[in-house]
């Protein structure tokens, strides 16, 4: 994947979610959306350096635990 590749994505997802914020804001991403959105911010985050600051979130929002336990986000 390159830089156009992971912005493309990013940018898919934001719209994709930004959509159903849109429509209601009490929405939560959850059970097979947890794995998408954390596939998503994990490739990004390979353009980012190590210590920026949405990498670090994007790996304290999503973590193995949370997925598994379907904990919405």
């Amino acid at each position: 994947m390159d830089l156009g590749d992971a912005l493309h994505r990013v940018l898919a997802l934001r719209n994709t979610l930004q959509g159903i914020v849109d429509k209601d804001q009490e929405q939560e991403v959850q059970g097979l959306a947890l794995p998408v959105v954390d596939a998503v911010l994990t490739e990004a985050s390979k353009f980012l350096p190590g210590d920026d600051p949405i990498v670090d979130a994007s790996r304290s929002l999503i973590t193995p635990e949370t997925i598994a336990a379907g904990e919405p986000i």
